[in-house]
């Protein structure tokens, strides 16, 4: 069969692939990161609170890709995937702030 070569073509069968271990490593990273916070935090509920919000994280950078009209590749890829590592460590410690401190829920956040 025909293969093309084009300067658009180049790089569209390693972009599949980047696609599918993107979304490989991203589920691993949320299992692992709900796994570890519960143990680490101690709560079920603020694991996976933790999770949906490295979720809404995630989205938040394919936005900010997507409005500055940037292609989705294998470096904004591990951008997603970074992002989930240096977002969770500043959750976890917020919500283990948060649990350990005394007091009703509104005094806690104050």
């Amino acid at each position: 069969g025909a293969v093309a070569l084009g300067p658009n073509y180049v790089l569209q069968d390693a972009l599949s692939v980047y696609l599918d271990d993107i979304v490989i490593n991203l589920t691993v990273a949320a299992v692992a990161v709900c796994v570890v916070t519960r143990i680490m935090v101690g709560s079920w509920v603020s694991s996976l609170i933790i999770v949906v919000v490295l979720v809404i994280v995630d989205i938040e950078v394919l936005g900010t890709i997507y409005l500055f009209g940037y292609d989705f590749n294998h470096i904004t890829g591990i951008n997603l995937v970074l992002a989930v590592g240096l977002a969770v460590d500043s959750l976890a410690h917020i919500t283990h702030s948060f649990l350990s401190s005394d007091g009703s829920g509104d005094e806690k956040c104050q």
